[in-house]
């Protein structure tokens, strides 16, 4: 009998500490769910900051190489303008070199008329 009294006291006491923990393991439970939410939702965060910065990335890329491009055809055409005036110098340096053997030859030419003219 005296078992069955401390149970009767007892008994009331197991249940409101099974309530209460259950209420507890409902709270954490919530808790954690919450915690999660906002985990997840930190973490999309900063996944959709790393996208735009990807796409940032991606548009400097693409301005980047179509400066590139842009700058190797003004850069090519520089070289071939450049080609063009060294060729150009070139013929007329060949031009001067043409006129002083002209000049030369002709003063030779002069030089031995006028040898035989006094002669």
């Amino acid at each position: 009998m005296a078992s069955s009294s401390v149970w009767l006291i007892v008994r009331p006491c197991l249940i409101a500490v099974f309530r209460q923990v259950e209420q507890v393991k409902k709270e954490a439970i919530k808790n954690s769910v919450r915690v999660s939410e906002l985990l997840v939702n930190v973490v999309n965060g900063c996944v959709q900051e790393a996208f735009i910065y990807e796409k940032r990335i991606e548009f400097e890329t693409r301005a980047l190489a179509t400066s590139v491009a842009r700058f190797g055809k003004q850069t090519d055409q520089w070289l071939a303008a450049s080609h063009g005036i060294n060729t150009d110098l070139k013929e007329i340096g060949d031009f001067e070199n043409w006129i002083k053997t002209m000049e030369y030859d002709c003063k030779r030419i002069n030089d031995a008329i006028c040898n035989i003219y006094q002669e």
